[in-house]
């Protein structure tokens, strides 16, 4: 295992306050094109890359390069020296405390890290590779992706050509919700938090659950919330499943029966 490269500071964001940033881990083997398409549609402030020995070097001059060119925070890069052996996965997830560790105590931090904000690729490297990357996306509460190769003579789209995977985390909060309460959020996206009490009924300590687990934003001072991309796609990928989607069906009529009875939510333990 390989010692942390030293950060540099020249791309750091000099205004006085900020949120949390979105940090990108990589995992990488011997191709690279990946991790410009993933840095282009992520466009994130940090990025940290695991490797090999065998390619340690190349990603160090490969990440300097990119930092300065795409304008992020340069990371880490963390290496290997056992991929191929029983006690490569310990050496990875090791890779991925050194990351977590590195984001949490350095210098000149705006916000505190908060990592449901970071995205993780599964692309590059060994099939374990990969695993380890899953595995730690579910640890973190992050974003997991897979970068896919276009057809051969097909441009690079980041739009089109990444593929990414709900949280455990985000999916587990998101079955705290009825699948009336999921339709109405991936309906209205966003809005007044008065206005989703009342048409919806969903508590508050849930809607700041799922915006520890990055599926929504609260925005207090304006007392309104808005969906994630990561939040769409959890409730998206319930909505689209026949079975529940049938469960919203059957309690819609009861949700209108009650909706003429209900009382108006106490929203202040938001605050407390």
């Amino acid at each position: 295992m390989s010692d942390a490269d030293e950060p540099t500071t020249s791309n750091e964001n000099s205004a006085p306050s900020g949120p949390p940033d979105r940090v990108m881990i990589l995992f990488m083997g011997g191709r690279h094109e990946h991790a410009i398409t993933s840095i282009q549609r992520y466009t994130p402030d940090a990025v940290h890359i695991v490797t090999s020995d065998d390619f340690r070097e190349q990603y160090v001059r490969r990440l300097n390069d990119w930092s300065k060119k795409y304008e992020f925070r340069k990371g880490t890069v963390q290496s290997v020296n056992d991929l191929f052996e029983a006690t490569s996965v310990d050496s990875l997830l090791t890779c991925i405390f050194e990351i977590v560790k590195h984001e949490f105590t350095r210098d000149n931090q705006e916000a505190t890290p908060l990592t449901s904000r970071w995205v993780i690729g599964l692309t590059g490297g060994t099939m374990h590779m990969s695993a380890v990357a899953m595995t730690t996306s579910n640890l973190l509460d992050s974003t997991a992706f897979y970068v896919i190769r276009p057809k051969e003579g097909q441009a690079i789209m980041p739009n089109r050509d990444i593929i990414e995977f709900p949280s455990l985390s985000g999916m587990k909060s998101a079955m705290l919700l009825t699948p009336i309460q999921v339709a109405y959020l991936e309906k209205t996206k966003g809005g007044k938090l008065i206005d989703l009490h009342e048409q919806s009924d969903v508590r508050p300590w849930v809607m700041m659950q799922m915006a520890e687990k990055g599926m929504v934003i609260l925005d207090m001072e304006n007392e309104s919330w808005s969906l994630t991309s990561s939040g769409f796609k959890v409730f998206r990928l319930l909505l689209t499943s026949p079975s529940y989607g049938n469960l919203v069906t059957e309690e819609l009529k009861l949700a209108l029966e009650e909706a003429n009875n209900s009382e108006g939510t106490d929203t202040s333990y938001y605050h407390g």
